[in-house]
C-alpha cells in the first residue's frame, strides 16, 4: 500500500512520532501495538555550510554538510539520508547514499560523478525523498590530465593544449557572415602558480576547444621577480598549471575554484633563460654552407641550453629562407660545461639555393631570433 504523508497539524507538529495505520474501507483502521510502524515529522531543515566547497567532476570527494543553528536536522536516526547535488539550469538531480551523525548534527556523503564542471546546490534529504532548504554551492571542477608542452622561455607566448576531463565553454559569440566574432572569452582561465611562492599566480585566458581540451598561451614573466640570491639563468623555474572555469574578480563571492589533478600527472611548466645561437657551420666542413639537399649534418653553438634535456623534450633545428620556413628534429643535444653547448640536426629538404636564418627550440615551438644564417647552394 502506497499513501502520502498528510501535512503535521497543531496535534502532530515536529518531532511528533505517530504510529501509521490502515483502513482498508476507509472506517476502520488496523491496530498494530509495538509494531514498526512509527512515522516522524521533522521541521524542514536548512542546509548552512558543506565542506569542501569543491571537488572534481569525476566524483568521490567526502562532504561535510552542517544544518543551521535555527533549522537543523532532526534529533532523530534515520537509515533514509541521501546527499542531493542540483544544477537547475541544466535539469540535472542526483543523489547519493549519506550518513547522518545524531550526536554531531552533520550529514556525511560523497560526491557523484558530474557531466561537466558547474555550480550546484547541495541538499540533504533526510528522509530519501524531500529536500532541505540550501542556499549553499558546491563547484564540481575539470580534472587536469596533461599537457601537450612542459617547457617555454620566460617571454610568454608558448601554445599549451591542456587535456582534461569536464571543461565548459564560457565564451559568448556572434556568427558574422561566414566567420564566428567572439564577443567575450568567457571565464576559463589557465592558472600558473610558483612552486617557490617567489611570484604571484599568472593567469591567461583558456580558449575551449572541447571537453577534453582548452589552449592556452604562457603568460610573461620577469625573471627579476626572482631574489638574485636565488637566480641563475641555467636553472628552470617551475609552475603548476591549473584550470578554472569560472574565473572572477574579488567582487564575486563564490567563484576562482582551480582544477583538480588526476594521480601521477605531471601538470608542470617550467621556464627558462630564452637560449641564444651564436654560430652554425656544417659539421662536415666546418663552414656555413652545404648543398641543397636533405641530411646534411649541422652544428649549432648555443648558449642557455639550460640542464633540461632529458631526452623527451622536442628539440629542433629551423631554418627561415626566402622561400619559407623548414625544420628538423635535433639528433644530439650536448651541454658540456654550464649552459652552453651544441646541437646537431640534418638537414631538411630545401627547395631552392637562399640564405636561411637557423634557429633552435628547445620546446620544439620558439626558436631563436639571433641574426645567424646558413647558405645552401646547388
Amino acid at each position: 500500500i502506497v499513501c502520502t504523508s498528510s501535512r503535521a497539524t497543531d496535534t502532530y507538529s515536529a518531532g511528533n512520532e505517530v504510529q501509521v495505520e490502515v483502513a482498508l474501507n476507509g472506517q476502520q483502521y488496523s491496530n498494530s501495538v509495538d509494531k514498526d510502524n512509527y512515522f516522524t515529522f521533522y521541521k524542514r531543515p536548512t542546509v548552512a555550510s558543506v565542506e569542501p566547497v569543491q571537488g572534481p567532476v569525476t566524483g568521490g570527494t567526502d562532504l561535510i554538510i552542517s544544518a543551521s543553528a535555527s533549522d537543523r536536522f532532526p534529533n532523530s536516526d534515520t537509515e533514509e539520508t541521501k546527499c542531493v547535488f542540483i544544477q537547475a539550469e541544466k535539469g540535472l538531480r542526483m543523489m547519493t547514499e549519506a550518513v547522518y551523525d545524531v550526536l554531531g548534527s552533520i550529514v556525511t556523503c560523497q560526491t557523484p560523478a558530474w557531466p561537466s564542471a558547474a555550480h550546484v546546490k547541495v541538499e540533504v534529504a533526510m528522509n530519501g525523498q524531500q529536500s532541505s532548504i540550501s542556499n549553499v554551492d558546491f563547484a564540481f571542477v575539470p580534472v587536469v590530465t596533461g599537457l601537450s608542452v612542459h617547457y617555454g622561455p620566460f617571454t610568454g607566448g608558448t601554445q599549451l593544449l591542456v587535456q582534461g576531463i569536464g571543461f565548459i565553454d564560457t565564451s559568448v559569440s556572434r556568427r558574422v557572415g561566414a566567420a564566428i566574432q567572439v564577443l567575450d572569452p568567457g571565464a576559463g582561465r589557465c592558472v600558473f602558480v610558483d612552486s617557490m611562492g617567489w611570484i604571484d599566480t599568472i593567469e591567461t585566458v583558456a580558449t575551449y576547444v572541447n571537453d577534453s581540451y582548452v589552449a592556452c598561451d604562457s603568460p610573461s614573466y620577469a625573471e627579476t621577480l626572482v631574489p638574485d640570491s636565488d637566480y641563475d639563468p641555467q636553472f628552470l623555474r617551475d609552475f603548476f598549471l591549473r584550470v578554472t572555469m569560472d574565473a572572477c574578480d574579488a567582487s564575486c563571492s563564490f567563484a576562482n575554484h582551480t582544477s583538480e589533478l588526476e594521480t601521477d600527472t605531471d601538470n608542470n611548466f617550467a621556464y627558462y633563460e630564452p637560449p641564444t645561437l651564436q654560430i652554425v657551420t656544417n659539421a662536415e666542413s666546418g663552414i656555413a654552407s652545404a648543398v641543397v639537399e636533405s641530411g646534411i649534418l649541422i652544428t649549432l653553438g648555443a648558449a642557455y641550453i639550460h640542464p633540461l634535456t632529458d631526452q623527451t623534450l622536442p628539440v629542433r633545428c629551423g631554418f627561415f629562407g626566402e622561400t619559407g620556413f623548414f625544420s628538423s628534429p635535433a639528433e644530439t643535444v650536448e651541454q658540456p660545461t654550464g649552459s652552453d653547448g651544441q646541437i646537431t640536426c640534418r638537414t631538411p629538404l630545401i627547395d631552392a639555393p637562399q640564405d636561411a636564418r637557423v634557429g633552435y627550440a628547445l620546446n620544439g615551438q620558439q626558436y631563436t631570433e639571433q641574426e645567424v644564417t646558413f647558405n645552401f647552394y646547388d
